[in-house]
């Protein structure tokens, strides 16, 4: 019969037996003392006893020794060993067992943090059910690779609960939780806000809608959504210009904008900006949308930008290309892609501008033509994305082809580094998207 004074001690062996905390640090659990045990005790401690009496089940042993190849294909196998003073030692073979080179097994203190860890959390979720096990932040032991991997082994073994704090986007989708809690700071305390399995379903397919994953959202503080990957890769850079730095906007690009072209263009535009402004705070809050302005008439833009309280805003000129015309940008990427290619060709900033001013008027659309392409009509109105293929193919007898996502890309970080100043207008209209409305 257990007395009063003994009631905290026994609470604490059941709690203990039943939940385990895995946490960041190195743990010295390579030898303990043989026990009569399967049970791991919450620090881990007598991980060589209780791994020493699972090596009795054959098939259930070399279940998890695959698990470990799994995680660590550089790991062949775990052993333990008898050593002196009746204790046992965890030994990881990292060469072929077929060696027959067991002096050549790593003493598991000798391994790095992740080992260890893992071997604990394994023989936990293989061989107990209805425990907790709260593992905090896995990618700060393991490979990212190998946490997921992790993950992917633990939902195998569905009659334990898993607690699991990240940072990780990648290990929330792998990880389909049933809740998620985020912890946030709202300037006093840190607040804990829950989101079930019903609102996380809800947002990954509001999300799935347009082309985003989880993982592209998770983590920034205010997100920025813009139409494609052109923005999504260079407004960052013209972020990092402006002064103050924006701090914590993530650039989100809408990859699925396929309704803009069925259905009405201010419904379509109005859908997406209604659902994603009033998603779950899942999705971090919304600072604005990009567009481009394209073919869309000044009155349709401005209904819109009201109706959203100017959160959805309009490229001022056609495309994003409008605003990296620059011959001689545009001679320098095509003589790095010669040298990269192995090629000879070499086109002058001269060359560039002269096929320019012969075809400007081609790619016009409805600006006046006064053959000078500096012309801020000209440049607000022409469509940029087909002149430069064209020139492009024109100038070097098609052996280089504009690639929009890489060369607008390549366009922007030659001006940011040799002309900034051609990037002001730029720089200020990414500076109105970071800003809180």
């Amino acid at each position: 019969m257990n007395t009063p004074d003994q009631f905290p001690e026994l609470l604490n062996q059941v709690v203990s037996a039943q939940f385990y905390v895995f946490r960041p640090e190195r743990l010295n659990i390579g030898t303990c003392p043989v026990q009569d045990t399967d049970i791991l005790t919450f620090d881990a401690q007598n991980l060589p006893a209780v791994l020493l009496k699972l090596q009795g089940n054959i098939r259930k042993f070399e279940r998890f020794n695959e698990h470990l190849r799994e995680i660590f294909p550089g790991v062949f196998n775990v052993v333990v060993v008898p050593t002196i003073n009746n204790n046992v030692n965890v030994r990881i073979w990292t060469v072929n067992p077929s060696s027959e080179r067991d002096d050549l097994c790593i003493p598991l203190e000798e391994c790095g943090t992740g080992i260890g860890q893992v071997l604990a959390i394994l023989y936990v979720a293989m061989t107990r059910t209805e425990n907790v096990l709260a593992i905090d932040e896995p990618n700060s032991f393991l490979h990212p690779g190998a946490a997921k991997k992790l993950i992917r082994i633990l939902k195998q073994y569905d009659r334990n609960q898993y607690i699991i704090s990240t940072h990780a986007p990648e290990l929330i989708a792998v990880a389909e939780p049933d809740t998620i809690h985020s912890v946030h700071w709202n300037g006093e305390e840190s607040v804990v806000e829950e989101f079930n399995k019903s609102s996380i379903d809800d947002m990954q397919r509001l999300l799935n809608d347009i082309g985003v994953s989880l993982s592209d959202v998770f983590g920034a503080d205010r997100i920025v959504w813009v139409e494609g990957p052109t923005e999504r890769e260079c407004f960052p850079k013209i972020a990092a210009l402006l002064d103050p730095r924006p701090i914590g906007v993530s650039f989100v690009s809408l990859r699925n904008t396929g309704d803009l072209e069925t259905k009405s263009d201010a419904t379509a535009i109005m859908e997406i900006y209604d659902n994603l402004t009033a998603g779950a705070s899942l999705v971090p809050p919304t600072l604005s949308f990009n567009l481009d302005r394209e073919d869309r008439s000044d009155s349709l833009i401005a209904d819109i930008e009201r109706r959203t309280q100017h959160r959805v805003k309009f490229l001022p000129r056609l495309t994003y290309e409008n605003y990296i015309l620059d011959p001689d940008a545009i001679s320098a990427v095509l003589v790095a892609e010669a040298i990269k290619y192995g090629s000879d060709l070499h086109i002058t900033p001269e060359q560039v501008t002269a096929w320019i001013v012969e075809h400007g008027e081609d790619y016009a659309n409805g600006a006046v033509w006064t053959g000078d392409f500096s012309k801020p009509e000209w440049l607000e109105r022409c469509h940029a994305p087909n002149l430069l293929k064209n020139l492009f193919n024109s100038l070097t007898d098609a052996a280089f082809i504009f690639r929009k996502t890489t060369h607008s890309v390549t366009l922007t970080s030659w001006l940011i580094e040799n002309k900034r100043a051609s990037l002001s207008g730029l720089v200020e209209y990414v500076g109105s998207l970071t800003t809180k409305q």
